[in-house]
């Protein structure tokens, strides 16, 4: 910790504070909402999609803004909306569920200015040198409280409830806010305006193979949303939030496991095989709860998923990251993130409205049209991801081939 300065620390507990309001938003709070309504996927594909809806239109509305102004300022604001998002979730209760698009839009403002701040905010407050140790550390410390949170979070919501938890969370973003305020950015040159035209006609006649980048986006964001049919499963199988809990935490263990296997014996780690076992694994775990959803079916499932998704992930986060890194597109950073968000966010959107249409229709014929679309999306972006980690290098001194 003493090769980071004071700034790279008090960003590191923000991040971890919004690790622990994630673990509660995406997985208890949705959870809740599966269980005070009628019609669970519907209410939480609703809240997904207008929440991914927002953050697309936020995003490509401030990036402008983004680009000449103080990175800390919007993690500070995004911290306000968080807030206002957790206290909303005390004062409604069980109302929650009249109001999903209202508290999906706070938690996108929320979310959108937060993570431009936080994104942009981490190579300022750190040198060259201790960028990627800042970055390990963050995921370390992430990767531990996945391991604890959840099933402290579960067992404490199953015994006094969902509005004591909220509480807490709330009292949590008010010293997330608190601590943020004390972080300061370099002072940096500012440039006067986004320049999304001239960066996607670099790309463009320079770098087009930089669209499969994009693409994989696109597939990846509708293959997350597989981990909101894990929840709805999980729910109405288990019917507990502490078995989320101890769910989300084995997740958290493959995920260690997997990444442990693939960094050590990355030379020997063929990844068109692993592509093919993935796609593989995924779909036959798919056929089993199409034949018959249980307990069994469900873990084989989930257990399926969490160590195939993992490494793609991996790869997928570092490649959309790594196009700013070469030199002649270094001063676009704030446009190759906005749109790689936007068609990241696109793509979880068509899948929820997928997954919202399913819903809504409740027809046995259709669900299983739904998860053979979604087979084959997930083997497309399995091989895609591969097939982009093979081929298309980023750096300084080897270019896109």
């Amino acid at each position: 910790m003493k090769k980071f300065s004071k700034n790279a620390i008090l960003l590191l507990f923000c991040l971890l504070i919004n690790n622990i309001s994630s673990i509660f938003i995406y997985t208890y709070l949705l959870a809740f909402i599966l269980n005070i309504s009628s019609n669970g996927i519907v209410n939480v594909a609703k809240f997904y999609l207008v929440l991914h809806i927002s953050m697309i239109l936020l995003s490509l509305c401030i990036a402008p803004i983004i680009k000449k102004s103080k990175n800390s300022l919007f993690l500070k604001i995004g911290v306000i909306f968080k807030c206002v998002f957790v206290i909303s979730i005390v004062l409604l209760g069980n109302k929650i569920i009249n109001y999903v698009w209202l508290i999906a839009i706070c938690n996108g403002i929320g979310e959108v200015l937060f993570w431009s701040g936080a994104n942009s905010l981490q190579p300022n407050v750190t040198t060259k040198k201790s960028l990627q140790g800042f970055i390990s550390l963050s995921k370390i410390l992430n990767t531990m409280l996945s391991l604890i949170i959840p099933i402290i979070m579960g067992y404490f919501i199953d015994k006094i409830g969902m509005v004591l938890i909220a509480i807490t969370m709330f009292i949590l973003t008010i010293i997330q806010f608190c601590v943020s305020l004390f972080i300061k950015e370099n002072c940096i040159e500012r440039v006067s305006k986004i320049r999304f035209k001239k960066f996607l006609l670099q790309v463009k006649s320079s770098y087009p193979q930089y669209k499969h980048v994009y693409l994989n986006q696109m597939l990846y964001g509708f293959c997350s949303n597989t981990s909101m049919l894990v929840l709805y499963f999980t729910v109405i199988t288990f019917g507990s939030n502490i078995s989320l809990g101890v769910f989300a935490t084995i997740s958290s263990i493959l995920s260690i496991v997997v990444l442990f296997v693939y960094n050590l014996k990355k030379k020997h780690f063929s990844n068109y095989i692993y592509s093919i076992i993935s796609s593989i694994a995924v779909i036959v775990g798919v056929v089993l709860l199409l034949v018959d959803l249980n307990r069994t079916t469900l873990i084989i499932f989930y257990m399926f998923w969490h160590l195939t998704i993992i490494v793609p992930e991996m790869i997928t986060g570092a490649t959309r990251l790594n196009i700013s890194q070469h030199n002649n597109l270094k001063v676009y950073n704030i446009e190759n993130i906005t749109i790689s968000e936007v068609f990241l966010d696109g793509g979880r959107v068509i899948g929820e409205i997928l997954l919202l249409v399913m819903g809504l229709i409740g027809n046995k014929v259709f669900d299983i049209i739904v998860f053979g679309i979604m087979c084959v999306v997930i083997s497309l972006y399995f091989v895609h991801t591969y097939f982009i980690n093979k081929h298309y290098v980023i750096d300084d001194e080897k270019v896109i081939s």
